[in-house]
């Protein structure tokens, strides 16, 4: 991505009971998010969803949104198969419903392609503030 190079940082996750994720915009160095699910829930299962969001016309956007200055716009059920891919721009808001009611957990890759650095960043572009890049390695 220009002169910057990409690393594909992913990880196998599992949510579970209570499981859930506010309304945000992925790291300032990701350009690519993605969500492979590994399982589709069970009948009984309340959230857990993919939810996609907008919000109203800003000049810049946080990494964070509130409730109230958002609109939910999709809704994507975890289905075993599914693969969801989008670009983390400065407005790629998404949040994860609450989960309950689940045996087995929501099995998931989650993952994206990040830059080496959050120069030319997308999610920087019009953003109002610094979502920075975590890393944990495991042994």
């Amino acid at each position: 991505f220009g002169k910057c190079k990409l690393i594909l940082i992913y990880d196998y996750s599992i949510s579970n009971f209570g499981y859930k994720r506010s309304i945000h915009r992925d790291s300032d160095s990701r350009l690519i998010v993605m969500l492979l699910y590994l399982n589709t829930l069970e009948k009984n299962v309340e959230g857990g969803s993919l939810e996609i969001y907008s919000s109203e016309e800003m000049q810049k956007y946080p990494p964070f949104l509130r409730n109230e200055k958002s609109l939910k716009v999709k809704e994507i059920k975890p289905v075993a198969g599914k693969l969801v891919m989008f670009l983390n721009t400065s407005n790629a808001y998404h949040a994860v419903s609450k989960m309950s009611h689940s045996d087995f957990g929501r099995h998931f890759i989650y993952g994206g392609f990040t830059m080496n650095s959050s120069f030319r960043s997308l999610a920087l572009e019009f953003s109002n503030g610094k979502s920075p890049t975590e890393y944990h390695i495991y042994k």
